[in-house]
């Protein structure tokens, strides 16, 4: 019974920081929709010393390489299937880094073989767009298809450890959604995780009634075994 009991008070607690952990997730998402934009290098130092996932508005300078450009497949909005395109943007200040620029959600056309235009300007530019982790999407294949091993390279998720073999210059390993009407932008409709929070919260209460409840069952076990030995 003593273990039981301490089972559902552990619950209840990873629960209860579950909660807390999502609610200054919610937090970080909210505020960085209206939070002013910051360079690249200060988000990357930003993330270093921070524990929640990262997520901030920045700026940053360079040109779009549409030599080396990605179509993630599979992807959906609103219910239509089409793709999600990433560009390496060249960095100004390092020429030797690129990031992956989400340019956003094109939908399919007359096949999944049939690629859209993904032509977009080279010349030096700013970008805005919000930095963060690239998704980690659950495939059942390959995550190169290697009948179209060519570029633009068709894959399932991205996987730095597996793309530094495919650029001649190192990728920052974040990716950045690129905010709407940009230049290269495509549909840039963002829909961050619904996390829960609330739900979180109920689970932690709801092991705590359980515990409450196995402490109830266990005092009146104890005190019929009282009684009993006194009878």
């Amino acid at each position: 019974m003593a273990l039981i009991l301490a089972l559902f008070l552990q619950l209840s607690s990873w629960q209860w920081h579950r909660y807390h952990e999502k609610l200054q997730l919610q937090t970080t998402y909210q505020a960085a929709l209206s939070a002013p934009e910051i360079s690249l290098g200060a988000a990357l130092e930003q993330f270093s010393v921070k524990s929640t996932i990262p997520f901030t508005a920045i700026k940053l300078a360079g040109h779009y390489d549409t030599t080396k450009q990605i179509v993630m497949d599979n992807r959906s909005q609103a219910g239509k299937p089409g793709y999600e395109i990433y560009t390496p943007f060249i960095l100004n200040d390092t020429p030797d880094k690129a990031i992956l620029i989400n340019r956003g959600f094109v939908p399919l056309g007359h096949g999944w073989k049939d690629l859209p235009d993904l032509s977009v300007t080279t010349e030096s530019l700013q970008l805005s767009g919000f930095l963060t982790l690239a998704p980690r999407n659950f495939i059942l294949g390959p995550e190169i298809e290697h009948a179209f091993a060519a570029w633009p390279l068709r894959l399932a998720r991205i996987n730095f450890a597996l793309l530094k073999n495919y650029y001649p210059y190192s990728l920052v390993p974040y990716v950045v959604l690129l905010k709407p009407q940009q230049p290269g932008s495509y549909l840039c409709q963002w829909s961050f995780p619904s996390l829960f929070a609330e739900r979180s919260l109920g689970y932690a209460f709801q092991w705590l009634a359980l515990a409450l409840a196995t402490i109830i069952l266990w005092t009146i076990i104890s005190f019929k075994k009282d009684r009993c030995s006194h009878e």
